[in-house]
């Protein structure tokens, strides 16, 4: 590293010592706001702050070179998280299935298939009013199915591409459409269905 930005570095590390610790990665991204590309590589490739208090410490004088991340690349994608809603029964009881066996019965290939099968069990079998995200991810979870990176484009794929479900925006409070109980009730599982044609 270069004397001049090691001093650079050195006036950074002054300067955020003067801020609360939560501010500091913002004070570091300012103050290399008007700065060249090598300095601004250094921030990125060095960890930001780290990098300066590192610097400061005597730490090593080597910065390793900047990394694009893949997920740095795609920070489009939006990668939501959610709860699991405890107060559901899933077991077997009267003339309710357990919904693993009817996950395993129906054998749904598609997440729009799946999301279909989980919004009917949730209205039909629980007798769900309000089925929101979190119940569809609840039923992923139990059913031990990988669960989709975005779930709001998942069901509103679901929408758009079968038809099978409706909700409001959000997309919250889902709801079955009659070509999901059709789907649900006489096209799954397609493997079978396709071997009797």
């Amino acid at each position: 590293m270069d004397a001049k930005l090691k001093r650079e570095l050195e006036e950074i590390a002054e300067l955020l010592r003067l801020f609360p610790d939560g501010l500091q990665q913002q004070v570091f991204d300012l103050a290399l706001a008007g700065r060249g590309p090598q300095q601004k590589n250094v921030a990125r490739g060095g960890g930001g702050v780290s990098a300066a208090k590192n610097q400061e410490a005597g730490g090593s004088d080597g910065v390793s070179p900047a990394k694009t991340t893949k997920s740095a690349r795609r920070k489009g994608t939006s990668a939501t998280s959610h709860t699991l809603v405890t107060d559901l029964d899933f077991s077997g009881v009267g003339d309710r299935p357990a919904f693993v066996a009817f996950v395993d019965d129906k054998s749904p290939e598609s997440d729009a298939d799946f999301n279909t099968l989980a919004v009917y069990y949730l209205s039909r079998y629980l007798s769900v009013s309000e089925i929101g995200q979190d119940h569809v991810y609840t039923c992923y979870k139990t059913a031990k199915r990988k669960v989709p990176t975005n779930m709001p484009q998942s069901l509103r794929n679901t929408h758009s591409r079968t038809g099978a479900i409706e909700y409001d925006r959000g997309p919250k409070n889902i709801r079955l459409t009659t070509i999901g109980e059709n789907v649900v009730e006489h096209d799954l599982p397609r493997a079978a269905k396709a071997q009797k044609s």
